[in-house]
Formats: C-alpha cells, sequence, structure tokens
C-alpha cells in the first residue's frame, strides 16, 4: 500500500498537506527488508497453483482416492476438528494444501502441477509450539516468515517448532505424481 505506507491509521487523508500524506522515497533496511519479502511471496504465488486456484476450496477430496483440497492443523500436529474452530482460545493454526489434490488443467491443456503448501499462522501474544503435520513426499522446507524461526536442522517424523507471536510461516513440500 504505497510502500507501506500507513497514514497513521486515517483513511480519509486527501485534504491533508503534511506528513499524513507525504511519501519517504529514503530506503534503509527494513524497506529493502519489506520489498524482499513481497518479492518473495509474489515468487511463490505464481511458482504454486494450488495459491491460485479456478474453484472454491470445499475441505473435501476433489476425487477417490485423493487428499482433502484444504486440511486446517491444530497445534498439536492433528486435524482441526469442528470443537476446535469453537475454542475461544484456538488463535494458532496451518492450513495445508495438498499439492497432489490439485485436479485443474493449465490453459496449455495440461494438468496443473503445484508443490504441498502448509502456511502456519500464530495471532496469539505468545510463541506456540506447533508440530508440523506429516507429508506424503519429503520434509517441509520454509520458504518465508514474518519474523526470525529458530529450525531444528534435524528432520524427523514430528517436526516442531516454536511459533513465535503474531507470526505467519509458509512452507513447501514436493508432491507425489
Amino acid at each position: 500500500d504505497e510502500r507501506w505506507h500507513t497514514q497513521k491509521g486515517n483513511n480519509n487523508t486527501y485534504c491533508q498537506d503534511n506528513d499524513l500524506t507525504w511519501l519517504s522515497w529514503d530506503w534503509d533496511k527494513t524497506s529493502e527488508d519489506i520489498l524482499n519479502f513481497t518479492r518473495e511471496a509474489i515468487a511463490i504465488r505464481q511458482a504454486q497453483p494450488v495459491l491460485a486456484r479456478k474453484y472454491f476450496l470445499t475441505g473435501l477430496p476433489a476425487a477417490e482416492g485423493l487428499p482433502k483440497d484444504v486440511i486446517w492443523w491444530n497445534p498439536t500436529g492433528r486435524e482441526m476438528e469442528e470443537a476446535d474452530w469453537h475454542e475461544g482460545i484456538t488463535r494458532c493454526f496451518g492450513m495445508c494444501l495438498p499439492g497432489s489434490a490439485l485436479q485443474e488443467m493449465g490453459h496449455d491443456g495440461n494438468p496443473r502441477q503445484s508443490d504441498s503448501v502448509l502456511m502456519l499462522m500464530n495471532a496469539h501474544f505468545e510463541p506456540v509450539q506447533f508440530i508440523l503435520p506429516p507429508h506424503e513426499g519429503e520434509q517441509w522446507t520454509l520458504r518465508l516468515a514474518t519474523t526470525e524461526l529458530k529450525l531444528d536442522k534435524r528432520r524427523t517424523k514430528n517436526f516442531q517448532l516454536s511459533m513465535p507471536a503474531h507470526s505467519l510461516a509458509l512452507f513447501l513440500a514436493p508432491s507425489l505424481p
């Protein structure tokens, strides 16, 4: 939004001629970091068709033998249940978009191929321990995070990480054909 120009929360600054509407063209480390983060987010979205579907997500398999098109994960490493959504404390969860569930054709008439995408979100004011869900193929690889994540480089079946407060992390894993 105009290079993170917040207007200090004022959404009606058309008649202001002061620092609320002036744009700073000075680049600093934060400016460069935000630009690089935005470029990476755009590149991931362009490279992963599961993030640009032609149809709405249903939470159901597209066909027999395929995973659900979207799977919601509890921090304990299990799929979210209906009761989880009604808990007032649910502030951290994951969303998995399995690449193998994508059953769409591209503009060229060939099936669209995508990696699986796992997005972890923590809206809580404290860090939350999160067990990453299992994946059918290779392990999850961190591609984008809104804050520094301390990741154990060892890969285990129940790979666990501490999701910092007010953060988002995006992981990719190759899908099996």
